[in-house]
């Protein structure tokens, strides 16, 4: 008798002793796909209290009143990370993978605390690829500007496989304060009465 492999694939056997051998590669095929440890991950992060403008009213006279709504209300509860392709992450996830928060540490270094402050601020979405073609600094970067509108502000650091790291923003940022830091502000010429 001929095996029919397409058949086989979908029959778990229900109902017998016997167990299917291409059922069970089948789904454990699948559960490998699932499995964001078999992915490579790129965790974007947004403050959980975060107001963002989306437009605004213009007073009979004549000043503007912005019009601010709740980035987690308005935008991760309606179903923002599918939107963009991502999915969110639970503070739970966060924990059981171990990502702390990097600027928390600055305050307190215990990771108690670094855990709590995730759980507290932070909302994180998730972006999932083939451990193939892993997740770079620049290819990352490119998704953020390409998936992320620009009133949406993101925090200046995300995760790649878990390892915290600067994305444009905080990169720029850095780059702004280091510019500022290389002028001297020791001399200047008034100090001495030209």
């Amino acid at each position: 008798m001929m095996n029919n492999h397409e058949a086989d694939i979908k029959n778990a056997n229900k109902g017998t002793d016997g167990v299917n051998p291409t059922y069970s590669k089948a789904q454990g095929n699948k559960g490998k796909l699932l499995n964001p440890n078999q992915k490579s991950s790129l965790i974007v992060v947004f403050d959980r209290e975060q107001e963002i403008t989306v437009g605004y009213n213009k007073k009979e006279n004549g000043d503007i009143e912005l019009i601010n709504k709740d980035f987690a209300a308005e935008f991760i509860n309606k179903g923002f990370a599918e939107e963009v392709g991502a999915r969110l992450i639970s503070n739970e996830e966060l924990k059981h993978r171990g990502i702390l928060c990097p600027c928390a540490g600055q305050c307190r270094d215990d990771d108690e605390y670094r855990f709590l402050y995730v759980d507290n601020f932070y909302t994180c979405i998730e972006f999932l690829r083939d451990k193939d073609t892993p997740w770079t600094l620049e290819n990352a970067n490119q998704l953020l500007q390409d998936k992320i509108p620009p009133k949406i502000p993101f925090r200046g650091f995300f995760y790649i496989d878990e390892k915290c790291m600067k994305n444009y923003v905080g990169q720029r940022m850095s780059a702004q304060i280091e510019a500022e830091a290389k002028y001297d502000y020791d001399y200047c010429p008034a100090i001495d009465g030209y």
